[in-house]
């Protein structure tokens, strides 16, 4: 009887199931990798309101939004914006990034013990059925007791080799569930990380990331794009008066108009306290000054209905167009941020550009 079939069968089922589990070990390492991903930078310190009076601009046609039902949602948005809420998230955040990781190198643990008890087992079938085939050349072919004894040890191996590779099977299928739940986690924790805990904006670390790839993308395709950055004038008077707490609401409100008004592939973010930045894809200087108007107007013809209280707020911003070949992403913010300090000085509720900053300085 030629055995050399069941054996190259088991040989193979083996190697198999050996490569599969190869490439989930190196999915849990680029899962790894992934969250090792370094942490953020901290939130960039808002400008100053003006003491002038404010919240007073009505147009002649308004919306009203009611701000009654956006109360802060964590201890940390109800304090005084700065950066210790945020550093005390990433170091929340990270902490369970670091279990996450944890329980992904259980994991690998797992799956290395799955591989060797498979090896082995591969090893001992080879071994059985190299000796059954030695046996085999040394029974004579009317030795009916011999070969049915070899049949039932040829049996006994092959139900082995079939059970144990059911059981790797099992295994590589449970392992596979966990690595992918924890990739999920993770990826959910990188976006918690980069979203504003108040506004649900991306935050200032989303925001240096994105930048960054704007920037790398002008490099590489010469595709233009423009910062504009936004500060609600007088805001300090808005928590004097209604208290940090509708201060909070307030700047909800604000998130939510902002999304509102400017395009889809545009990424508006918040900053830090009063502050806000949107980046503006393929978008000229003069076509970034439409949507920033816009946004400046739908914000001064809207109410912001705080309980029995309504408030109205202006905006002010500054734009700077990306120049290729001459700008890092520090240098772009500078200059966007020298024309917010210009729209500010000029009496608030105004864009300006760089290029008129440095026309006026």
């Amino acid at each position: 009887m030629d055995i050399g079939l069941p054996l190259i069968l088991g040989l193979a089922i083996g190697a198999a199931f050996g490569m599969t589990a190869f490439a989930i070990v190196l999915s849990v390492r680029k899962a790894r990798a992934a969250a090792a991903a370094p942490g953020a930078a901290t939130p960039k310190t808002a400008m100053a309101g003006s003491k002038t009076a404010a919240l007073e601009n009505p147009a002649a046609k308004t919306s009203i939004i009611s701000l009654a039902e956006l109360s802060a949602s964590s201890s940390s948005a109800r304090r005084t914006r700065g950066e210790t809420s945020i550093r005390e998230l990433l170091v929340h955040r990270e902490a369970q990034l670091g279990n996450s990781v944890f329980e992904v190198r259980e994991l690998m643990r797992n799956l290395g013990d799955v591989i060797t008890k498979t090896n082995t087992a591969s090893a001992e079938a080879a071994v059985a059925f190299d000796a059954a085939h030695t046996n085999l050349e040394g029974i004579a072919p009317d030795d009916e007791d011999a070969l049915i004894s070899l049949h039932s040890v040829l049996l006994e191996e092959v139900g082995r080799v079939r059970d144990t590779n059911q059981w790797l099977r099992s295994e590589l299928a449970e392992a596979k569930k966990g690595i992918e739940e924890q990739r999920r986690q993770i990826e959910e924790l990188k976006s918690a990380v980069r979203a504003d805990t108040l506004t649900k904006l991306p935050n200032r670390a989303a925001f240096d990331e994105r930048i960054r790839e704007f920037r790398q993308r002008l490099d590489r395709t010469g595709e233009i794009f423009t910062l504009l950055m936004l500060d609600i004038d007088h805001f300090k008077e808005v928590n004097d008066t209604y208290g940090h707490l509708n201060g909070d609401r307030v700047l909800k409100g604000v998130a939510m108009k902002l999304r509102e008004s400017v395009r889809g592939n545009d990424v508006p973010c918040r900053l830090g306290g009063e502050e806000f930045a949107v980046l503006l894809p393929n978008t000229r200087e003069s076509a970034a000054r439409a949507v920033a108007e816009r946004v400046r107007a739908d914000l001064q013809k809207t109410i912001f209905k705080l309980d029995d209280n309504t408030v109205r707020i202006t905006i002010s911003g500054g734009l700077s167009e990306a120049w290729p070949g001459m700008d890092c992403p520090e240098a772009l913010i500078k200059r966007a941020d020298k024309a917010l300090y210009n729209a500010k000085a000029g009496g608030r509720n105004r864009i300006d550009s760089f290029d008129e900053t440095a026309a006026k300085a």
